[in-house]
Formats: C-alpha cells, sequence, structure tokens
C-alpha cells in the first residue's frame, strides 16, 4: 500500500539563514519546486525556487496551514533560524493555532519545534526532514 502523503507536494517553511535557499533549491532541480512560506525578510534568494512564495510576517501557523491546504501540500520541510523576539514580543498578534502551541509548550527551542511538528500533524501533514 502506497503513502498518498509521499507524493504530494512539498512546502517549506523558510526561516533565516542559508540552509532554507539550499534546501529550495535542491528540491526545485529534482522537478518539486516547493511552496515557500518565508519568515523573513530576503524572499529574492527563495524565488527562483519556489513554485509559490507566501511571505508570513511573524510565525503564523494558522495562515502556514491555510496556505498548504490551498497549494495541495501533504509533506513539510523546516528550515531555518526564527529570531526568539519575533516569539516573545509578538504573541498578540499569532492566531489561534500559534498561540495554542506556544500555550502548550515551554519556551525553549527543542519545545517550540516539537510543539509546532506535533501542531502540524495533527493538522495532516507530514513533516519530513531535510
Amino acid at each position: 500500500m502506497t503513502d498518498p502523503i509521499a507524493g504530494a507536494p512539498i512546502a517549506l517553511i523558510a526561516g533565516e539563514g542559508a540552509l532554507p535557499e539550499a534546501i529550495a533549491r535542491k528540491l526545485a532541480e529534482a522537478g518539486e519546486a516547493p511552496l515557500v512560506l518565508a519568515v523573513r525578510d530576503d524572499l529574492e534568494a527563495l524565488a527562483p525556487f519556489a513554485r509559490r512564495l507566501v511571505r508570513l510576517r511573524w510565525p503564523s501557523l494558522g495562515r502556514g496551514v491555510r496556505e498548504m491546504r490551498r497549494f495541495g501540500a501533504g509533506r513539510v520541510i523546516m528550515a531555518g533560524w526564527i529570531p526568539k523576539r519575533v516569539i516573545y514580543f509578538l504573541p498578540l498578534l499569532f492566531d489561534r493555532l500559534s498561540r495554542s502551541v506556544l500555550a502548550g509548550s515551554l519556551m525553549d527551542d527543542h519545545s517550540l519545534l516539537g510543539a509546532v511538528v506535533r501542531a502540524l500533524e495533527r493538522e495532516g501533514f507530514s513533516v519530513i526532514p531535510y
């Protein structure tokens, strides 16, 4: 039996740094140009490799989930870093899903990442390694 998510389009949640660009490039070269959800300002580096590019001004899981569903993504890759100041100083701007993840998690990197992965999996996505 084949996994229907295995062949589904990929979404890349792209934080800061060079890693998201390298991953987007490799995916595009393999014929799987991703939906890129950019939680960063530098979109120019990612644009050539994205099938679709969406800028998230802050980490918004709810909007990200809606965009991934609209795109038909079943698989998600997360790469790059997101400044902690965004998490600590902008929580009132977060959507309901993002606030629920933050409320149920410790604020260290490992706990936050695990909470985000669990939330995406509950929404029906497969979080895959890069």
